[in-house]
């Protein structure tokens, strides 16, 4: 059986019918075998070449003929053979055509009943069930024709096949489909329909159709069922889609209310509902509940379906501050992230990025951990944004440059050889890029005291004065209170007295002889009494040596550089990062310079560079998992190292018990610490704790998306934390 719109059920006995609105039993209208056709009904032969019978009353045994009715007297059935056509190679196309319905709309049902003769030679036949609804029932004018007729319901022995059509009573049963929406009007036609066919043609012999039924459908279908949500709630789409299962070939429609009366939110049909699902309008920042109705193809409508999965339209992205202060600071800053979600879905994480000019972050970049908080230093920015367990991500915000200032100023004076008492003495005070020079104080005298903050202020408007053997001693703070190491000039040279000589005549005196003068000392070797650590945290050192009152001068220099004039303690700025050499050397009055003192150190600004090599990290079943991490080379050039912990977290949505919103929770699964050399590796012992390791278990696919977070500190105090997305999966899947 083949049905080019609607499906044909074979089956045995009749069903249940709410109204038949057209039956015909074919009762006896004529004398067996005589043409005939029911009143109302109409039999068209268009059979090429045009044969002796048309429709006629059924023929049976008793009269001769091959089979009696399947109900009622014995000629209660119609027939038709192959003598509608002429010769053996004929064309049958003979038509059976019901009075007009007014009333076809899909969903409508029609049975009959129908076979042919069980002869022992067989012809096969064929039989088509056709439906017209365009008003007008005419089925065309030729034997190939179709007229009205163009929608095939039925066909009986499509190809003329042996053994397959019924040789005994069969009921067929056909429901419409694809019928205009709506009813339409027209008719149910038979056509008998057999190529190569004749009185000696090799197809067509005889059938019979009895027991004709078309029932109007007045049934509304049953309520859908809603069975699922795409995408699950919390979610943040605005038109979710809604999955279940609804009677074949419906229109399902979406409501917000349990009564359905409400406006449509969604339709669609029912393949749709059962396929991908029917979308349909949520509220924005709101639960809607979906129900749904039914509406078959003869506009019956099912009751309201029960309600089905609720949904959250989580439309509103998280917000997320910073507390970096506006106020100038004297350490590096922790910064605290507060994110917050509103009445949504909850925030899920917050990814973050630091640096002077920091790039955008994204969901691979560094994950924020309160416990962990990230530290800014001088000029330094965060980036961050949050996303809630709906999805919905904020835009990128940027906190204010950290202002850190954990240097001193530096002043120096213009006292030289040169100065005499009386003059000014001009104080010169910088604070690089701190936070500002606020005061400089100073005392003088032959011996002055150390000053301190509740000494005079220096004004350069009414610089202070020095005699002669006199110096002045100073030091500047800035905003935050870093106060540098008290400094002293040198003492203003004291002027010789002038004296009036005597006039003497002179004497003449052999010269005696002398001793030669003895040669000034050569310089000492330096004592530096403040220097920075092998390795310094930033691109700022300074250098303190002991003064030998014997030294005239003293000299330094960066990276065998130029040889230059140097007092104690001098500061050196704007280091790059590397290694670096400081050389000092003493001077004596007649310019010999004395042994060099040589001081090595390296500038390291930057945070510790790690690495982790696996992509998918292993659990043993004993839960241990390797994790193999590189410490960068540039840490200290070799000579650093790298310590911290290293953590495996988890993040999970968890409902709370007795209801409520879930919310996004994040668990240490394992832990370890890790110190290592600076370009070197290692493979920490972590072990999966308990709860870590019943997650992994449950996991679907033994697979769980996890983040390794290391925090670590180099040898110069630089700090960093970091985090890689990774999958954690069982050994042996």
């Amino acid at each position: 059986m083949a049905a080019a719109v609607g499906i044909a059920v074979l089956t045995g006995a009749a069903p249940g019918v709410a109204q038949a609105d057209l039956s015909q039993n074919f009762d006896p209208g004529v004398g067996p075998g005589s043409a005939w056709a029911p009143a109302g009904w109409t039999g068209t032969n268009r059979s090429m070449p045009l044969g002796s019978n048309s429709w006629f009353q059924g023929n049976p045994p008793s009269n001769a003929g091959p089979f009696p009715a399947h109900e009622g007297v014995e000629s209660s059935y119609i027939a038709v053979n192959y003598n509608s056509t002429t010769g053996g190679s004929g064309t049958i196309s003979n038509w059976l055509i019901t009075p007009q319905i007014t009333t076809l709309s899909d969903g409508d049902d029609v049975s009959f009943y129908t076979r042919t003769a069980a002869d022992a030679t067989e012809y096969p036949d064929r039989l088509e069930v056709r439906v017209a609804t365009g008003g007008t029932c005419s089925p065309g004018a030729t034997a190939t024709g179709l007229g009205d007729f163009t929608t095939l319901l039925l066909s009986v022995n499509p190809s003329l096949s042996t053994g397959v059509y019924p040789r005994a009573w069969t009921r067929y049963d056909v429901t419409l489909r694809g019928l205009p929406a709506g009813t339409s009007t027209g008719c149910i036609a038979f056509r008998y329909h057999v190529t190569s066919s004749g009185p000696v043609g090799s197809n067509g012999n005889y059938i019979g159709i009895d027991t004709f039924s078309f029932v109007d459908d007045v049934t509304p279908p049953a309520a859908p069922s809603l069975t699922g949500l795409s995408p699950a709630s919390p979610g943040n789409v605005a038109e979710p889609r809604a999955t279940g299962t609804a009677e074949d070939y419906a229109t399902v429609r979406i409501y917000g209310d349990s009564s359905c009366s409400g406006p449509v939110l969604g339709s669609g049909t029912a393949a749709q509902l059962a396929a991908g699902g029917v979308a349909f309008d949520a509220a924005a920042d709101a639960t809607t509940t979906p129900y749904a109705t039914a509406t078959d193809g003869s506009d019956n409508v099912s009751p309201c379906s029960a309600a089905g999965s609720a949904y959250f339209y989580d439309a509103t992205a998280p917000t997320t501050t910073d507390d970096v202060p506006a106020q100038w600071q004297t350490a590096p800053i922790e910064v605290r992230l507060a994110a917050g979600d509103g009445s949504g879905s909850g925030v899920a994480a917050t990814y973050y990025t630091v640096g002077e000019n920091p790039s955008v972050p994204t969901t691979a970049s560094a994950v924020y951990d309160d416990a962990a908080p990230p530290l800014l230093g001088n000029g330094e920015r965060i980036r961050y944004f949050s996303v809630d367990v709906a999805g919905n991500a904020e835009t990128p915000r940027t906190s204010e440059p950290a202002r850190v200032d954990q240097d001193a100023p530096t002043t120096t004076d213009d006292v030289t050889a040169a100065t005499r008492p009386g003059d000014a003495v001009r104080l010169t005070a910088g604070d690089g890029s701190g936070s500002g020079v606020v005061a400089t104080h100073y005392t003088v005298g032959a011996d002055p005291q150390e000053p301190t903050t509740a000494s005079s202020v220096y004004d350069g408007a009414a610089p202070p004065v020095l005699g002669a053997g006199e110096r002045i001693r100073y030091f500047s703070v800035d905003v935050v209170g870093n106060a540098e190491s008290p400094r002293s000039s040198a003492a203003v040279p004291v002027p010789p007295e002038p004296r009036t000589p005597e006039p003497r005549t002179p004497e003449p005196r052999t010269p005696e002889p002398r001793a030669p003068a003895p040669r000034t000392p050569a310089p000492p070797l330096v004592t530096l009494t403040e220097r920075p650590a092998e390795l310094t945290r930033g691109r700022a050192a300074r250098i303190g040596f002991a003064v030998d009152p014997s030294v005239a001068a003293y000299e330094c220099r960066l990276n065998n550089g130029q040889w230059d004039r140097c007092r104690s303690p001098f500061d050196l700025t704007g280091l790059r990062a590397g290694d670096h050499r400081v050389e000092i050397r003493g001077i004596a009055a007649d310019g010999r310079s004395g042994p060099v003192t040589v001081h090595l150190f390296q500038a390291n600004p930057y945070p510790p560079g790690i690495s982790l090599a696996a992509e998918t990290l292993r659990a043993t079943r004993a839960g241990a998992v390797a994790a193999r991490l590189g410490c960068s080379p540039r840490e200290g050039e070799g000579r650093g190292r790298c310590i911290g912990t290293v953590r495996i977290t988890y993040a999970a949505t968890v409902k709370p018990r007795g209801g409520g919103r879930a919310a996004r929770r994040v668990s240490t699964l394992a832990q370890a610490p890790i110190d290592l050399a600076a370009g070197a590796t290692t493979t920490p012992r972590l072990t999966l704790s308990t709860a870590g390791r019943r997650a992994l278990a449950a996991a679907r696919d033994g697979r769980l998306d996890v983040r390794v977070v290391v925090q670590a500190r180099d040898l110069a105090g630089n700090r960093t934390l970091i985090s890689f997305a990774r999958q954690l999966e069982r050994a042996g899947r």
